[in-house]
């Protein structure tokens, strides 16, 4: 039965009091209060400290993995691949007379594609084909639109980005400047070789290049000027390409 005058809450309050710890001084409540709440402050600090270690060992495994993931798929040969593109090394002789310069940035996978097919094709003509790797980052701006034309990823065979070709029957002007398949195919990049091959050394029996499986024989850069739309060499319906970053610069 509560005292007269109280509710349940008020007595509920004052039991607690009751039961609590005893002081004998208002001062000596006040210490306990004091280093009641300095440890609900150590509590605190810990909690948050260890949430944060936790995190960031977290986002350093991450790291960790995508490095290795990036190492496995390029050993796997998935085009993917960890390693700065600036740093791959050359292949074939340098006295070779087909010389081609691949200038990309560092650290994207994205042209992982062009690099297995450069390095395979100048693997197998060593002594006509040399293959050299840039990073953009050692151009400033005007230096590379010197050099390809534009401020972006480029190939050059023998000093040109840009070549005449007859392809799938009919003359194409081909750009090796920015991305496969965007702006270019493995196909025009092999012709463009095919041709500068066969202009150093003669006709051949056969292509000195061979595309990877499953990829298709696409003219790219016929589309980019406007003309008919791309075709394939399989006969199947051609692809339907989304303009791209190179296309909004030369508009402009």
């Amino acid at each position: 039965m509560n005292p007269v005058g109280m509710d349940d809450d008020q007595a509920e309050v004052v039991r607690r009091e009751a039961e609590g710890p005893q002081f004998r001084s208002e001062a000596a409540r006040w210490e306990f209060e004091r280093a009641r709440r300095q440890r609900l402050v150590v509590w605190v600090t810990l909690v948050l400290v260890v949430l944060v270690g936790w995190g960031y060992g977290m986002y350093r495994l991450g790291q960790r993995g995508h490095v290795a993931g990036g190492e496995a798929a390029s050993e796997g040969g998935s085009g993917c691949s960890s390693k700065r593109e600036g740093q791959i090394e050359p292949v074939g002789l340098a006295s070779a007379k087909v010389k081609v310069q691949c200038i990309l940035p560092s650290g994207s996978d994205c042209h992982a594609s062009i690099v297995k097919f450069l390095i395979d094709t100048a693997g197998k003509h060593p002594e006509q084909i040399r293959v050299d790797f840039d990073a953009m980052e050692g151009y400033s701006e005007k230096e590379l639109k010197d050099k390809v034309g534009s401020f972006c990823a480029g190939i050059l065979i023998n000093g040109k980005a840009d070549f005449a070709l007859n392809l799938d029957g009919k003359p194409v002007h081909v750009s090796l400047v920015g991305t496969v398949p965007s702006h270019f195919s493995l196909y025009e990049v092999g012709e463009a070789l095919q041709a500068a091959f066969v202009r150093e050394y003669g006709a051949v029996d056969a292509p000195i290049y061979a595309l990877p499986e499953g990829e298709k024989k696409m003219v790219v850069s016929a589309t980019q000027q406007g003309e008919a739309p791309a075709s394939q060499t399989d006969g199947s319906e051609p692809e339907l390409k989304v303009q791209g970053l190179r296309e909004i610069e030369l508009k402009e």
